[in-house]
């Protein structure tokens, strides 16, 4: 059993708003186990015991695909709907034409609920995306000097979540967890200096700088590119773990807050057989949330 296990087990199943739904799952996981695909969108059939979910793609197909041979068992069939424009699910769910969405975190669920009034909410967490802090230079945080040049991205959504990170790492203090910009920044005292560039550089930018701040899967793809010798679990100076507030949660509509399925769904996302799932195929990429 992995520490992560060990430390999940201790503190139990954190789950936020477990309620019952119906979701119609659209995934491109294949058929097999009662789910449907279609990536297109457009042909997409419901049925009293189909669960319709939009999706953006990796690696939230691939926990929907586990989950829907459980849910099979069941007698309800998943089918996910693959959608590359964030915005465009949200709105699909929030017009209710699917019944859930899964690929979004919830400060990013929270702040479209916020700007569009839309009625949306969260059934509960499934997996965290990390974002760690990595250097070549710095053996530990502590070793981080004055005045140090810290690498960051530069989309609100993953500076935020940057942001976050270095705060939970002790190395600054934020106005608040909404902070999406350096001017959010409440205390740096060892004046660090930021550097925002885009995300898919920034492990090429750890040469330049004292330290970066990305996501495991980012790590890891420039690994595979040869651009860092870095190991993206062991190699992090910092990593968020399952409690982050960034958590990759299952959302609906209000108006499918009593249906039995969605709580048999979330069941399923959530389970001990999906926590041995996500953390033996995903290289902590993602890690369970609950």
């Amino acid at each position: 059993m992995t520490k992560l296990s060990q430390m999940t087990k201790k503190r139990g199943k954190l789950t936020t708003f477990v309620l019952g739904c119906i979701i119609f799952f659209v995934t491109g996981c294949g058929s097999s186990g009662g789910g449907e695909v279609d990536s297109s969108g457009e042909n997409v059939v419901r049925s009293e015991s189909s669960l319709v979910v939009a999706t953006t793609g990796f690696p939230y197909e691939e926990i929907l695909g586990m989950a829907a041979e459980s849910l099979a068992k069941k007698d309800i069939t998943l089918v996910v709907e693959r959608i590359e424009d964030p915005t465009q699910i949200y709105d699909k769910l929030a017009a209710k034409e699917v019944d859930a969405a899964f690929f979004q975190n919830a400060q990013s669920l929270e702040n479209y609920v916020l700007y569009s009034a839309a009625p949306l909410m969260p059934v509960g967490r499934v997996i965290v995306k990390p974002a760690g802090i990595y250097s070549d230079k710095a053996v530990n945080l502590d070793d981080m000097p004055e005045g140090a040049t810290i690498a960051i991205p530069n989309s609100e959504a993953e500076r935020a979540k940057a942001l976050y990170a270095l705060s939970e790492a002790g190395l600054i203090s934020l106005a608040s967890n909404r902070a999406v910009t350096i001017e959010d920044i409440a205390s740096n005292t060892k004046k660090f200096q930021f550097l925002e560039v885009d995300e898919a550089s920034l492990p090429v930018t750890m040469s330049e700088v004292d330290a970066i701040v990305t996501s495991v899967s980012q790590m890891y793809d420039a690994l595979n590119a040869m651009q860092t010798n870095i190991d993206p679990k062991t190699g992090a100076l910092y990593m968020e773990d399952w409690e982050s507030i960034y958590a990759d949660v299952i959302a609906i509509h209000y108006d499918n807050a009593e249906n039995l399925k969605i709580r048999e769904l979330y069941e399923a996302c959530s389970s001990e057989a999906a926590r041995r799932f996500i953390e033996e195929n995903f290289q902590y990429i993602a890690i369970p949330a609950f």
